[in-house]
C-alpha cells in the first residue's frame, strides 16, 4: 500500500469534528421545530385543524394521504414527526386516525430505492436487478399495511397493543420532562411573535415544517457522507456476511442516518452489481425498517407527551410485525416472487416503471383523496 493510499485511508476512518456539530446542530433544530409545530397545532384550535385533517376521518383515505405525501417529500420520518406533534396534545386528531397515515408512509418512502434503480435504465440486466430489490422494499411496507390496515379498522389491534405498551413506560415516567423543554429555545423564539395572530401561527408553522424537514435531510446527508460507504468485498464478507449481520447492519445503519429513504438505496446499487445476494438483501430491508422507528420514539420524547409516545410505539410495532410475518417462510418467498415478478416485467418493457410508479405513488393515493372530498 502506497503513502497516498494510506492517508486516504486515514481520512475516510476519521470522524470530522465540523460533521459532528453540523448534525448536533441539526438535531437541535429537528427539536426546536416539533416543539414549533406542536404549538401551531395546539393554537389553531380544532376550527381550523379539523377542516385540514377532515380527510382523515376515513381510515383508507388516511393511508394514501400518508403514502402520498411521503412519496412527494421523501421522507417518512417528516411525516411520522409531524403526525407526533399533531396527536400530543390528544385533541386534534385521534391516535386511531394518526395509524394509517403512518402505515401509508411507510409505503411512500419506498420510491427513493426505486427512483436509484432508474439510474441503470441503460443497462438492461443492472436496471432488472435495481428494480428487483427496490420492489422488495415496497412489497414488505406494502403487504405489511394491507395485513394490518383492514385488523386496525375492525379490532383496533395495533392501537390496543400500543396503548397497553406505553403504560409501561409511562409507570417509569419516561416523559417527566421533554428534551425540547430543557433546550428553552422554543419558547425564547415564540416570545418574539405575536401568538395571537393567525397569519403569524401559520407563519410560525410554515418555518417549523421547513426546519423539520431540512433538519432530517441535514443529518441525513451528513451521515450518509461520513460513513462514505464503498462497494468492495467488506460488504458481502463482513456487514453482509449472513442474514443475522444483514438485519443488524440495516437497523444500525437506519436508526444513526435517520432515513430509510438513503439506507434503502444503498442496497440498490449493490445488489445490481452482484455484490450482496437477494435473501441477505430482504433481511438488510427488515432491519432498516425497524431503525426508521426511531425518529417517531425521538420525538415523542421532545414533545413529552404520552399520545405520542403511543403512535410512536404503534410505528414501531407495525414493522415488528412485519418482520415478523416475513419470517415465515411463505412470506418471505412471497416477496422475492414479488421482487423478481416485478424485474421481469421491467425487463421485457422498461416503460413499465414509470407506470408502476405514477400508478402506486401517485395516481391511486390522489384519486381516493380526491373522491374523498366530493
Amino acid at each position: 500500500m502506497t503513502l497516498h493510499q494510506k492517508n486516504d485511508s486515514n481520512t475516510s476512518s476519521s470522524i470530522p469534528i465540523y460533521r459532528l456539530l453540523i448534525i448536533l446542530g441539526a438535531f437541535i433544530a429537528f427539536l426546536i421545530a416539533l416543539e414549533l409545530l406542536s404549538f401551531v397545532f395546539e393554537s389553531l384550535g380544532e376550527e381550523y385543524v379539523q377542516g385540514l385533517l377532515q380527510a382523515t376521518h376515513n381510515p383508507f383515505v388516511a393511508f394514501f394521504i400518508g403514502l402520498l405525501a411521503a412519496a412527494i417529500l421523501q421522507s417518512s420520518s417528516t411525516i411520522t414527526s409531524i403526525m407526533v406533534a399533531i396527536i400530543a396534545g390528544n385533541t386534534l386528531m385521534s391516535f386511531t386516525e394518526a395509524i394509517p397515515i403512518i402505515m401509508g408512509a411507510n409505503i411512500g418512502t419506498t420510491l427513493t430505492s426505486t427512483l436509484v434503480s432508474l439510474g441503470y435504465i441503460d443497462k438492461p440486466n443492472l436496471f432488472r436487478r435495481g428494480v428487483t430489490v427496490a420492489s422488495i422494499h415496497g412489497f414488505f411496507n406494502i403487504f405489511t399495511a394491507f395485513a394490518l390496515l383492514p385488523l386496525e379498522y375492525s379490532t383496533q389491534l395495533l392501537s390496543r397493543l400500543s396503548h397497553w405498551t406505553a403504560k409501561i413506560f409511562l409507570k417509569i415516567d419516561f416523559l417527566e420532562k421533554s428534551f425540547s423543554d430543557n433546550l428553552m429555545i422554543s419558547q425564547f423564539i415564540l416570545e418574539w411573535i405575536d401568538t395571537t395572530n393567525v397569519f403569524h401561527i401559520f407563519l410560525i408553522g410554515a418555518v417549523a415544517f421547513i426546519l423539520l424537514f431540512l433538519s432530517l435531510k441535514i443529518i441525513s446527508e451528513q451521515s450518509k457522507t461520513w460513513l462514505s460507504i464503498s462497494e468492495n468485498g467488506f460488504f458481502n464478507f463482513t456487514l453482509f456476511a449472513n442474514r443475522q449481520r444483514s438485519f443488524l447492519f440495516g437497523f444500525l445503519l437506519t436508526s444513526l442516518i435517520q432515513s430509510s429513504s438513503i439506507t434503502s438505496s444503498i442496497i440498490v446499487p449493490l445488489y445490481a452489481n452482484g455484490r450482496v445476494k437477494l435473501t441477505k438483501c430482504f433481511f438488510y430491508i427488515m432491519g432498516l425498517n425497524i431503525g426508521t422507528t426511531l425518529t417517531a420514539f425521538i420525538a415523542a420524547f421532545s414533545v413529552g407527551s404520552p399520545f405520542a409516545l403511543t403512535l410512536a410505539i404503534a410505528h414501531i410495532l407495525f414493522n415488528l410485525i412485519g418482520v415478523a410475518l416475513f419470517l415465515i417462510p411463505f412470506v418471505f418467498k412471497l416477496g422475492m416472487w414479488y421482487g423478481k415478478k416485478i424485474g421481469i416485467l421491467v425487463d421485457r418493457n422498461r416503460s413499465f416503471i414509470f407506470l408502476y410508479l405514477i400508478t402506486l405513488f401517485f395516481l391511486i393515493p390522489f384519486l381516493l383523496i380526491l373522491s374523498s372530498q366530493t
